[in-house]
C-alpha cells in the first residue's frame, strides 16, 4: 500500500469517526480488510464538525437517552449516527476508540462542566456499545469540560459546536 493510500485510508476511518456526514464521499472503502495501515498518534478536530452534538446541558442525568440529548445542529444527527453505525463496527479490529465529551463555557462551570462531558462520552460509548461496537474496543469515557474548545465560545454557533463528543482512533495491537 502506497503511502497515498495509506493515509486517503486514514482519513476515511477518521471521516467515519469524526465526521459522519462525510462518510457518504468514501462509503465504497474497504474498511474491514487487514491492512496496514498504522494510525498511532493520530488524532484529529474536524474543521467542520458534523457528528455527535448536544443540546445545552443534555444528558441531564446518565440514563437519558442519547437520542434525546443531541442536537440537530448539523442536520439530522441521528440518522448520521445510525447510518454510520456499520461502519463503526467493520474498522479494523486493530484499532479502538476514545471517547470524549465536551461542554461551552456558558451552560456549566467547573466540576458542572466536568460531570456533564463525561455524560456525554458516557452516552455515546454506552450507544456504540450497545448497538453493536465490541467494549473491549472503546477506552473508558472521557470528560474535559470547557477546556478543548474547538470553535471560540464568543458565539451561541461556536458554543453549540464545542457541545460534543470527539472519537479518536488508537492502535490496540500489531
Amino acid at each position: 500500500m502506497t503511502v497515498f493510500s495509506t493515509l486517503k485510508l486514514a482519513i476515511a476511518v477518521l471521516c467515519f469517526i469524526l465526521i459522519p456526514g462525510c462518510a457518504n464521499q468514501v462509503r465504497e472503502q474497504k474498511l474491514d480488510s487487514k491492512s496496514d495501515l498504522d494510525l498511532r498518534g493520530f488524532h484529529a478536530e474536524p474543521a467542520e464538525p458534523i457528528g455527535v452534538f448536544f443540546k445545552v446541558g443534555a444528558p441531564a442525568t446518565r440514563a437519558e437517552s442519547l437520542l434525546a440529548s443531541i442536537s440537530t445542529l448539523q442536520g439530522d444527527a441521528a440518522a448520521n449516527l445510525s447510518s454510520d453505525l456499520e461502519i463503526w463496527k467493520k474498522v479494523d479490529e486493530r484499532f479502538g476508540f476514545t471517547v470524549s465529551g465536551h461542554t461551552d463555557n456558558e451552560e456549566c462551570a467547573g466540576k458542572d462542566c466536568d460531570d456533564l462531558s463525561l455524560r456525554r462520552a458516557i452516552i455515546v460509548r454506552e450507544w456504540l456499545i450497545s448497538n453493536g461496537v465490541a467494549s473491549r474496543r472503546i477506552k473508558p469515557a472521557i470528560g474535559y469540560g470547557d477546556t478543548r474548545p474547538i470553535e471560540s465560545n464568543d458565539t451561541e454557533e461556536g458554543r453549540a459546536r464545542n457541545r460534543h463528543v470527539s472519537i479518536d482512533v488508537f492502535v490496540i495491537a500489531q
